[in-house]
């Protein structure tokens, strides 16, 4: 099989928001599926407590995707991560995550997302897609605090 190809995108802000309030919404995906432009329709969101799973068809560059099931945990309140359980072809895996640590002005939110290719499959998708996911993420970030202030009371 070789070795795998990873592409991957980073953001980062300080938000205004408790991290109980930050990670809980990135859980309410239907409503996160505003900043995260990469998620479709939501097909199902299972929790037991502080693990679960979501499947949800994939957007990208504005192009619907097939689904994709990703188990997620949640460490309250610093750490959401997610993995991918079964992802469509060409992917070969899906890894991610969400920390917030208290700052001054905020919370630090670091939000990552790694898409797992094969060694044929992963150089082509890095010029189609790797650009893309390194500009989209960050703005991913930026879409999250403008909705997460933006509601703040």
């Amino acid at each position: 099989m070789g070795k795998p190809f990873v592409v991957c995108g980073e953001g980062r802000t300080v938000i205004r928001r408790s991290a109980e309030d930050i990670l809980e919404f990135v859980l309410d995906v239907d409503h996160y599926r505003q900043a995260d432009l990469k998620i479709g329709r939501v097909h199902y969101v299972k929790r037991r407590g502080n693990v679960g799973e979501v499947r949800h068809d994939g957007r990208f560059l504005g192009i619907k995707a097939p689904p994709a099931v990703l188990a997620f945990t949640l460490t309250p309140y610093d750490r959401l991560e997610f993995r991918g359980i079964k992802v469509p072809w060409p992917l070969r895996g899906f890894s991610g995550f969400f920390t917030c640590d208290e700052t001054p002005d905020g919370m630090m939110v670091v939000h990552r997302e790694c898409f797992i290719f094969g060694r044929v499959a992963g150089p082509v998708f890095m010029l189609l897609l790797g650009w893309w996911l390194r500009r989209d993420t960050p703005a991913e970030v930026l879409r999250m605090k403008r909705l997460l202030e933006g509601e703040a009371l």
